[in-house]
C-alpha cells in the first residue's frame, strides 16, 4: 500500500489490490501510531520529523525527480531535528545496491542533513541490502529496513534499537506548551505525548521503511 494518493491508481496492482483503496479513509482508520508525511511531531522533547519521497525509483509512490523536484521536499525539513526519518537514504549511507554497487542515496538530502539540519538520527530504510549504521561523527544513519534485499520472509532483518537521550522538560508548562510550529503534532491537542510515543516513532519508521 502506498500513501501517494496521485499515483496509487498507476500503483495498486502492483500491490496484488484486485480493486482501489482510499488512502484516506486508510489514513483516518490508524490507531495508536503517528503517520508523518512532510510533517513533524514533539516527542518528550525531542523534534521527530518524517517524509516519505525518495529520488525517482523504479515507478513507485513518492518519487521526486533528482535536482530541484526533490530539493524542495527537503528544504521543508525545518532545522535542529534531533530525529530524522526518511523512506531513502543520503547519499553514501546505507545507499548501496547490490549486485551492481551502485549508490541509490540522494546528494541533495544528505547536504541539507550535513550542512543545515545536522539531526542526532536519520532513520530511513528503501535499500534493504544497506541495512546497518553509519556515522559521520554528527549524525547516526540507520537504515532499518526490516527486509532483505530479496524480500524473504523466513530472512527477516532484526530491528534496530537504540536509545536517544531525552532532554529535560518542564514540567510545569508541559500541559500547555505546544511543539515548534515547524514540527507541530499531528493532534494539536496532544502537545506533549504520552507513553505510547516511542511505540508511534517504532510505527512510524516501519511504515517508512517497510512498503
Amino acid at each position: 500500500m502506498t500513501f501517494d494518493e496521485k499515483e496509487y491508481p498507476n500503483l495498486y496492482r502492483r500491490f496484488r489490490h484486485t480493486t482501489q483503496h482510499n488512502s484516506l479513509d486508510i489514513k483516518r482508520s490508524l490507531r495508536h501510531c503517528t503517520y508523518l508525511e512532510d510533517a513533524g511531531a514533539l516527542v518528550y522533547g525531542l523534534k521527530v520529523w518524517g517524509s516519505p519521497w525518495q529520488p525517482w525509483f523504479h515507478g513507485w509512490g513518492f518519487n521526486k525527480q533528482r535536482g530541484s523536484d526533490i530539493d524542495e521536499v527537503w528544504a521543508k525539513i525545518p532545522d535542529e531535528v534531533d530525529v530524522l526519518m526518511t523512506h531513502g537514504p543520503p547519499l553514501g549511507h546505507g545507499d548501496v545496491c547490490i549486485p551492481r554497487g551502485n549508490r541509490a542515496g540522494c546528494v541533495d538530502l544528505l547536504r541539507h542533513v550535513q550542512k543545515r539540519i545536522k539531526p542526532r538520527y536519520h532513520v530511513f530504510g528503501h535499500i534493504h541490502e544497506g541495512y546497518g549504521i553509519t556515522t559521520d561523527g554528527v549524525t547516526m544513519y540507520v537504515n532499518a529496513s526490516s527486509c532483505n534485499a530479496r524480500y524473504q520472509k523466513h530472512k527477516m532483518q532484526a530491528p534496530i534499537v537504540f536509545d536517544v537521550p531525552l532532554p529535560a522538560v518542564d514540567s510545569s508548562s508541559s500541559s500547555s506548551s505546544s511543539s515548534p510550529s515547524s514540527c507541530s503534532p499531528s493532534s494539536p491537542s496532544s502537545p506533549i505525548y504520552p507513553d505510547s510515543a516511542l511505540n508511534s516513532i517504532v510505527a512510524a519508521l516501519l511504515a517508512l521503511c517497510h512498503r
